[in-house]
């Protein structure tokens, strides 16, 4: 899977780069998700679990694995949320079904518990972990929507109010 950029005078590609590895999932789309920049970076996530931060000119700054670090994709149709950026933080959904699909990016071996969904605070520099809110929810089959856009909004954008100094 490809990070590229492309000129916005004729559409040629001024450089790309491999930052995943991965096949297509039996429903979906492994290359879903939009990148987010603030125009000094810009971070990658695709459907394989891998995100990467990267400067404009193409080099990596950081890379991790979502799947490695908190567990199996299981979700219907692929994995396509894109980071949202806010105050030097990316809010990454990870909302999922209780079991996975045996198609399910790191479905096999199978969790020992039940997934849960929750939302991921990771510091944009670094890609390490600031916090991760559970999502409660009694849905056994859930999928990514909208609703975790208003989630993001009415409870956790204003966990990021800075202090004025």
């Amino acid at each position: 899977l490809l990070a590229m950029c492309l000129s916005t005078a004729d559409g040629s590609t001024l450089w790309s780069k491999a930052l995943s590895r991965g096949e297509a999932p039996a429903r979906g789309e492994i290359a879903a998700c939009s990148p987010a920049s603030d125009g000094k970076t810009v971070w990658w996530l695709f459907g394989t679990g891998d995100l990467a931060a990267t400067d404009l000119d193409g080099k990596v700054l950081w890379q991790k694995s979502l799947l490695k670090e908190y567990g199996c994709f299981a979700i219907k149709f692929g994995y396509g949320a894109s980071p949202l950026l806010h105050a030097g933080r990316l809010s990454i959904p990870l909302l999922r079904r209780q079991a996975p699909y045996a198609y399910s990016p790191g479905a096999f071996p199978a969790p020992a518990q039940p997934l849960k969904s929750y939302v991921l605070c990771l510091d944009a520099k670094t890609g390490k972990e600031i916090w991760k809110c559970v999502r409660p929810t009694d849905a056994k089959n859930e999928s990514m929507s909208m609703s975790i856009m208003f989630f993001i909004c009415i409870y956790l954008l204003p966990l990021y109010e800075v202090p004025a100094s």
